[in-house]
């Protein structure tokens, strides 16, 4: 910590790095997208790819991540002074790269891309940071690449296409609005 001035100053280094890289990433995934050439499935795919690094680098980097989210958590001065800039970029190439989904008639118009970035970049957050008691609760870790790639799938899935059952050529039941929930709910296994 000496060469960077004392503790502050390797936080703000630490995170420096870790927020430009990430940034670098979602502008190369997200915010530079042809918006004349995107579709839904590349949509799909670059959201789920963005997501599986993003959590990727928190797993890979946990100790920069909780440094992180304590800061943030704190309001902290050490990210208000030079570095938040960084990740306010990084959620903006989220908001761009929605934004640009809505131009193109993938995403609904009556979203507001600022507040959907948010959801969708908080819950993947509040996940991470509930490893260690999800580990001990249920056995599950992000630290494994097959959780990763599960909680990433799923979180696209559910963002993208949300958790109603819909009528399709391949699912013709009707589910009743009457149905009551189990008296004897089951531990699925579920991370919150």
């Amino acid at each position: 910590s000496y060469y960077f001035g004392g503790k502050e100053g390797l936080y703000k280094e630490c995170l420096t790095r870790f927020g430009q890289e990430r940034f670098e990433f979602a502008e190369r995934m997200l915010a530079s997208v042809d918006p004349h050439t995107l579709t839904t499935d590349d949509f799909r795919l670059r959201l789920t790819l963005f997501l599986s690094e993003f959590i990727e680098a928190h797993m890979r980097e946990p100790e920069v991540s909780g440094i992180l989210h304590r800061e943030i958590a704190s309001g902290s001065e050490i990210l208000l002074e030079g570095i938040s800039s960084i990740f306010i970029r990084h959620f903006e190439a989220i908001v761009r790269f929605l934004v640009i989904a809505q131009k193109k008639k993938i995403l609904r118009q009556d979203l507001d891309p600022q507040i959907a970035s948010g959801l969708l970049i908080s819950g993947v957050v509040h996940l991470m940071r509930m490893e260690p008691m999800a580990k001990k609760t249920y056995q599950r870790s992000f630290f494994d690449p097959a959780q990763r790639g599960e909680l990433a799938r799923t979180t696209v899935a559910l963002f993208l296409d949300g958790i109603l059952i819909r009528d399709t050529d391949q699912n013709k039941k009707k589910i009743s609005s009457t149905r009551q929930p189990s008296k004897n709910p089951v531990k699925t296994g579920g991370l919150s």
